[in-house]
């Protein structure tokens, strides 16, 4: 960390230091530096050259074609020393993941039952800017890739019950994002959080073989994603079963034969898309990963429509986002319509 401060001391020495976010503290690989001086706020993703410099400098390639109210902006890429820089807006404030485990404590009422804390003013006023920067990302033929409320910032609020007019909500980090209009498709396929996964990026790429890949499945994805986030919001528990705010490990299920998610604080065996064991393979089960999903994320949902304080129009805006198959899905533009319209 010291190394990387006296790199940057003289090409940015008009600005104070005020937070340093690395994402391996032990390498300093990479992270995010917030600086500020008398006049402006900024803030600089670095990455050595060695480890990041092709991740980096994609990302920075998509996002400086962005133009949007709720999309970060960013200014520059330079390299100093053995450092890459990527110069973006700063957002004074905090991402959504924070808020939401900030208010943890009021999803439960009194009886211990499963209760939103979150004003639906506030939940419209998050939907509606991530819909209006998934309209904009789709017109521009690009797929984020990671929708998740760590990559939500908030800003000029204390209180996420409290969204003003004046609120900033931005969409962050399209360090896993694909451009469909660039003729390498990259980060196309097993891209993103496993807790925000669609259930096609678990399939094997066989599925991808019988489509043809384009921005439609690549937003689709990203809607799932979105629906993903916006049941975080509302219960601050993920989609998925067997899963927290914390960790995972990648497994291959033996029952269902892909790729799933394991619960590593529970150290738990099951498959997160079926109830077959991690480790013996369940061959009496003739119950196909498609069955599996689509039970689970019925199940979930159900569960979800049943919380006493939900109000009917968010279950159907989420109901609307989680649907198993990709292009059955509403697109971000008759979402945002359907948000607006069912809020009024």
């Amino acid at each position: 960390m010291d190394l990387i401060k006296d790199m940057l001391k003289t090409p940015y020495k008009n600005f104070e230091m005020i937070k340093f976010h690395t994402k391996d503290m032990g390498h300093c690989n990479d992270g995010i530096i917030f600086l500020k001086n008398k006049e402006n706020y900024l803030a600089l993703k670095i990455a050595v050259e060695t480890k990041k410099k092709t991740m980096l400098a994609f990302e920075f390639k998509i996002m400086r074609k962005l133009m949007h109210d709720n999309i970060v902006s960013v200014y520059e890429f330079k390299k100093i020393e053995q450092i890459l820089v990527m110069e973006m807006e700063y957002v004074i404030g905090s991402d959504l993941l924070t808020f939401i485990m900030y208010n943890e404590k009021d999803y439960e009422n009194d009886t211990g039952d499963l209760q939103c804390p979150i004003k639906y003013q506030s939940i419209q006023k998050i939907s509606n800017s991530i819909l209006s920067a998934l309209v904009y990302l789709k017109n521009e033929a690009i797929a984020h890739n990671d929708i998740k409320p760590e990559n939500i910032l908030i800003s000029n609020v204390k209180n996420i019950n409290y969204i003003k007019k004046n609120t900033i909500i931005k969409l962050c980090d399209f360090g896993l994002a694909t451009d469909y209009n660039s003729d390498e498709l990259k980060n196309a396929l097993n891209s993103g959080s496993i807790a925000y996964y669609p259930p096609e990026k678990t399939l094997p790429h066989t599925f991808y073989d019988r489509v043809k890949l384009s921005i439609d499945y690549g937003h689709a994805g990203d809607i799932f994603s979105f629906g993903c986030t916006l049941y975080t919001i509302c219960t601050s528990q993920y989609l998925r079963p067997n899963e927290t705010m914390w960790g995972f490990k990648i497994k291959v299920c033996k029952s269902c034969g892909y790729k799933n998610e394991l619960f590593v604080s529970q150290l738990s065996r099951k498959c997160g898309f079926c109830t077959g064991n991690i480790q013996n393979r369940n061959k009496s089960t003739n119950i196909t990963y498609e069955e599996n999903a689509k039970t689970i994320l019925k199940s979930r949902i159900d569960t979800f429509n049943k919380i006493p304080n939900m109000h009917n129009k968010i279950k159907r805006i989420i109901t609307d986002s989680l649907i198993y198959e990709p292009l059955k899905r509403k697109n971000a533009e008759k979402l945002l319509k359907q948000c607006k319209k069912r809020f009024k």
